[in-house]
């Protein structure tokens, strides 16, 4: 007697297969979704340290890393906003001329890069670390800046491997 239709044994086959894709593809997409997350890091520490260039040729310096603000809320100060700059003394006036300066970055910061204390944060919610000046590091593959800004990457802790920063190009 011939019946049309599926075994058990084969339903069961077809339903591995399709859990064994299922599980590969969740993999695949959490390495693909984390690789992100450390190009957009990557991406605003480039957009910061541009914007620190401009901010350079404009005050002949960097904006400090301690003070009023510390750290990268002062990357949020000195870059986000519009800033006077001090031109010289001005006869006509009596006065010291200003310029307007910024923001360095031009619209400022975006909301998913800072929080409430006005630190300039990495994706994973965690203050990018800012200091001036930078210090001298052996394992850079770029030594030639003269700030830091780094993010302590996906496991959050300083030192490891996954650290994103603007003196070594990261695997």
């Amino acid at each position: 007697m011939s019946k049309k239709g599926f075994t058990i044994i084969e339903l069961l086959v077809v339903i591995a297969i399709l859990t064994t894709l299922a599980g590969m593809t969740l993999v695949v997409a959490g390495r693909l979704k984390e690789k992100a997350k450390i190009e957009a890091t990557r991406a605003l520490i480039t957009k910061i340290t541009l914007a620190l260039t401009e901010y350079q040729q404009a005050y002949f310096a960097y904006p400090p890393s301690s003070g009023a603000y510390e750290g990268s809320q002062n990357l949020y100060y000195f870059l986000g906003q519009p800033l006077d700059l001090t031109q010289g003394y001005d006869p006509a006036t009596g006065e010291m001329a200003k310029k307007k300066f910024g923001p360095a970055i031009v619209g400022g910061f975006s909301k998913t890069e800072y929080n409430s204390q006005k630190y300039i944060i990495d994706i994973w919610e965690k203050p990018l670390v800012y200091k001036n000046p930078g210090e001298d590091h052996p394992d850079a593959k770029n030594n030639k800046t003269f700030v830091d800004i780094a993010s302590f990457g996906p496991d959050k802790v300083e030192g490891t491997d996954d650290d994103i920063n603007n003196w070594k190009v990261n695997k």
